[in-house]
């Protein structure tokens, strides 16, 4: 009962904390460069979360929930999950979970893959850069991965329709593609009647803009439906497996070659990966040698 009463209490208190930081000012933007602060933000016996490790959370670049913690709701989640993990680590450690062998040498591995990782970005890829004068270099060598096909400029309104969808209510989605269809023919602004009706909800937020479609990538109906369109004109209803679909054509290009510009990210991607082999393979090259590694294939058989 103590017990339970004293974990309450802990809550509650773990909680008023949460609610003085806005008025702390832990959070401000001036204190990212801060000492850091060692003051308990939550206290726990056997030891504590400090306001300072929660800051670092909050804005390691690295952390996946970066996205989360712009709401006070994301941060009071991030601290539940850290006193979470911070009680069930005690309770485990109690339980001598972390003296057996099977775990100290998961424990051991996971350290050193973390190690290497830093090693390697710290002190292997660190030092690459890719020039303006080895991208357009790549692309005079390889011009063949540069050709780009026929693609047309769309904005779309998709009313989708399932694989299980009932015949009764693909049919429903059918009609209601075709009286939308009619209001964007009888003049009604197409980018309003996307916003309204479109289900497709990236393409949504961008009034139905799906930008350049290249040929092929949609597909056969796709092609079929706004091959012969000027810019201005508008599909009919056209069926694929994602529903039903009305395009609007916006522009075309006509085949030719990428540009520089368009071909500059996925260039700089190639050259960065076989630039970091490389580097690895001198690396590993220099530490084998430094270290003295001697390898007993023999014993593998």
């Amino acid at each position: 009962m103590k017990n339970r009463q004293g974990r309450k209490i802990f809550w509650i208190i773990a909680g008023l904390l949460f609610l003085l930081l806005p008025v702390t000012g832990i959070f401000a933007e001036e204190e990212k460069a801060s000492p850091k602060d060692e003051t308990p933000l939550a206290e726990i016996e056997g030891g504590s979360i400090t306001i300072g490790e929660f800051r670092e959370r909050i804005y390691n670049p690295q952390e996946e929930v970066m996205a989360v913690l712009s709401s006070p709701e994301g941060k009071e989640r991030l601290l539940n999950e850290l006193i979470q993990t911070r009680l069930y680590s005690l309770e485990s450690k109690r339980l001598k979970i972390n003296e057996r062998a099977d775990v100290v040498l998961i424990i051991q591995d996971s350290v050193e893959r973390i190690l290497a990782d830093f090693y390697l970005k710290e002190h292997v890829y660190n030092k690459i850069q890719i020039t303006d004068e080895e991208i357009k270099a790549f692309m005079d060598k390889n011009p063949e991965l540069f050709s780009a096909p026929e693609s047309v400029h769309v904005r779309h309104i998709l009313l989708r329709t399932g694989r299980e969808a009932k015949p009764e209510e693909t049919e429903s989605q059918r009609k209601k593609a075709e009286e939308i269809l009619a209001k964007a023919k009888a003049g009604e602004d197409f980018s309003a009647l996307a916003t309204t009706y479109s289900e497709d909800k990236s393409a949504q937020k961008k009034n139905g803009d799906l930008g350049y479609i290249e040929k092929g990538r949609y597909g056969k109906e796709f092609d079929e439906g706004v091959s012969n369109l000027k810019p201005g004109e508008i599909s009919p209803v056209i069926r694929t497996a994602k529903g039903f679909h009305i395009f609007r054509v916006e522009g075309r290009k006509p085949a030719g070659t990428r540009s520089l510009s368009e071909a500059r990210p996925w260039i700089t991607s190639r050259l960065m990966t076989a630039k970091e082999q490389e580097a690895r393979d001198a690396a590993d090259k220099e530490l084998i040698e430094k270290y003295k590694v001697k390898i007993h294939k023999e014993l593998l058989k």
